[in-house]
């Protein structure tokens, strides 16, 4: 799915090299064999932008009722001879469909390029089903680079409910309809706790 000639592709470290002298050498756990996502071959054009929705067309992939602490977590590599231009940008969105994409993460600006970091996208409570999407830009494919690898999301579900006879431990209340513990400070904080 998507609406952009450019895509994510999954490829072998060694194999992104020749088709992008600007790829990694190596995926986001310094395996040299190992694969990652980037954004599709440079000798397409110059302006790139691609998208993939991790989990699309599958419905019954859909990713659905996530606790408020969820995060997709994943290493990013930027390479970009433009430094003072900032010519790139990688942003994570969710939603249902392609009419309700929110943004959760955007990254204009990298701490450190030509290597791997982390990212964290915050995607939080989720009542209905939704879909992940990752969006790469690059003003210079030719002499730039993007991929993604490590992909995970943490956290999402509800938290495992107490046995019949369990209590939460001090500074912690019950939730009763589902009897897991929901820590004082986030009484009130106009946040559904379930």
């Amino acid at each position: 799915m998507t609406t952009y000639q450019q895509r994510w592709l999954l490829t072998s470290a060694s194999q992104a090299r020749v088709a992008n002298r600007n790829a990694p050498s190596f995926d986001g756990d310094a395996n040299r064999s190992g694969h990652y996502l980037m954004v599709s071959n440079a000798a397409f054009g110059t302006f790139s932008n691609a998208e993939t929705a991790l989990n699309f067309p599958n419905p019954g992939m859909y990713l659905k009722n996530s606790y408020q602490s969820c995060v997709m977590q994943f290493d990013y590599y930027i390479s970009s001879p433009k430094l003072a231009d900032r010519s790139y940008s990688l942003s994570v969105r969710i939603g249902r469909d392609r009419t309700d994409w929110s943004t959760v993460y955007y990254i204009a600006q990298a701490w450190s390029l030509n290597g791997w970091s982390k990212a964290y996208a915050h995607i939080g409570e989720r009542n209905s089903q939704f879909m992940a999407d990752i969006v790469g830009h690059l003003d210079n494919s030719r002499t730039s680079a993007m991929a993604v690898d490590n992909i995970q999301f943490v956290n999402c579900s509800m938290p495992a409910p107490l046995g019949p006879n369990q209590q939460c431990p001090s500074g912690q209340f019950m939730c009763r309809k589902y009897r897991f513990c929901v820590s004082n400070d986030a009484l009130c904080n106009y946040k559904n706790d379930w």
